[in-house]
């Protein structure tokens, strides 16, 4: 063997919510410069194409901390997506000598299904599975045929032991497939969703007003029109409620806010400088899910963005790792399995825990999970 090729393979394109948070900021450093990484970029051409993200793309590419391969398919169509996406794929992989051992991090169920099947037709090939979540979970509710689409593909994934090496956004995630396949093999680990964002300093709030944070989405899962009754629990009578959305105008949610008199700010689609302004103000950060398996696996990105600034947490649901973490550090935050179940929020003395909440995300940072990864392609 002569040398090894390191390849990231997303399917999702540079339209995903979270190719700029997780996938440019990943790739964006030290670790592709040293392992000359280069990134495999199937994207869909049946969606919209982002321009601004097309543009940082074609910058990164000119200052080369990465490789960039970009491969027009027809995604998100089931069968007939993956069959053109091995194809396509199989003739790009090929080009290069079987003698170079080709290690492919793929991110998500169908970009190591698709580096499976290589597999099978290049020995020479060693898969690193990425998995963020369980989409079956996700979808079974609002898409029941791409639901069992991936339900397949997670039987593919998980009925033998050709992955060489597995990781999981949240130990709830590595249990859920252990439980479900009864599978589990001696290389794999746990490496979360990391939080992005560089320390800045706080505004100085001069009065007494409590802003109450959520940055987000606003899909079904996300609960944002239960925000109202979440803040009428805090015991505080001076709060700020500030929302930062995804996606278009909430004129009904804006709406509703007027109508309880609770004092807000809206703003929509920010971007990373406009965010690290309002984190600067913000005292709590919020996040309300139900008690699904999707919800009890994750990993999202917004609580380790929240402690990373030093928030204190509201969370509702058993959300991944997070949950056990409150539960056993109550400077972190409060949190409660429903929300029926909560009377009164009760701040008290951890709300200025600042320094507990910063020290403690760095097991959620991009620096601590790039050298997770570093140690990764190191032992491959």
């Amino acid at each position: 063997m002569d040398k090894k090729k390191i390849y990231y393979l997303t399917m999702e394109g540079i339209t995903s919510t979270v190719f700029n948070s997780q996938v440019l900021e990943l790739l964006n450093s030290e670790l592709s410069i040293e392992n000359n990484l280069t990134l495999l970029l199937m994207q869909p051409i049946n969606v919209r194409w982002n321009n601004k993200r097309l543009k940082q793309l074609q910058i990164l590419k000119k200052v080369n901390k990465f490789n960039v391969k970009i491969i027009p398919y027809i995604g998100f169509k089931g069968e007939i997506s993956k069959k053109i996406a091995f194809s396509l794929l199989n003739i790009y992989i090929n080009k290069f000598s079987r003698n170079v051992k080709k290690i492919i991090h793929c991110r998500g169920q169908e970009a190591t299904t698709i580096a499976k099947m290589l597999k099978e037709k290049n020995e020479n090939i060693s898969i690193i599975a990425d998995i963020r979540g369980v989409p079956y979970e996700e979808l079974k509710e609002v898409n029941i045929n791409r639901a069992k689409y991936f339900l397949e593909l997670d039987k593919y994934i998980f009925n033998d032991k050709s992955i060489d090496y597995i990781n999981y956004v949240s130990n709830q995630l590595r249990q859920y497939y252990h439980n479900r396949y009864n599978f589990k093999i001696t290389r794999e680990t746990v490496i979360p969703c990391f939080a992005s964002f560089n320390e800045v300093g706080r505004e100085k709030n001069n009065n007494d007003t409590l802003n109450v944070l959520y940055v987000g989405g606003q899909q079904f899962y996300q609960r944002i029109n239960d925000i109202p009754r979440l803040l009428a629990k805090i015991k505080n009578n001076n709060i700020n409620a500030i929302l930062c959305l995804n996606g278009n105008k909430n004129y009904e949610l804006e709406n509703t806010f007027k109508k309880l008199n609770i004092r807000s700010e809206f703003y929509y689609n920010l971007d990373k400088k406009e965010l690290d302004s309002i984190y600067s103000k913000a005292d709590i950060g919020i996040l309300i899910r139900d008690n699904t398996n999707l919800n009890k696996v994750a990993s999202p990105v917004k609580l380790s963005e929240y402690l990373s600034k030093g928030l204190y947490l509201i969370m509702i649901g058993e959300v991944g790792d997070f949950y056990q973490f409150i539960k056993k550090y109550p400077q972190l935050g409060y949190c409660n399995k429903n929300l029926e179940e909560v009377s009164e929020i009760d701040l008290g003395k951890y709300l200025e825990e600042k320094d507990f909440r910063k020290e403690f995300s760095k097991r959620f940072s991009k620096e601590y999970c790039i050298n997770k990864y570093r140690e990764l392609y190191k032992s491959i």
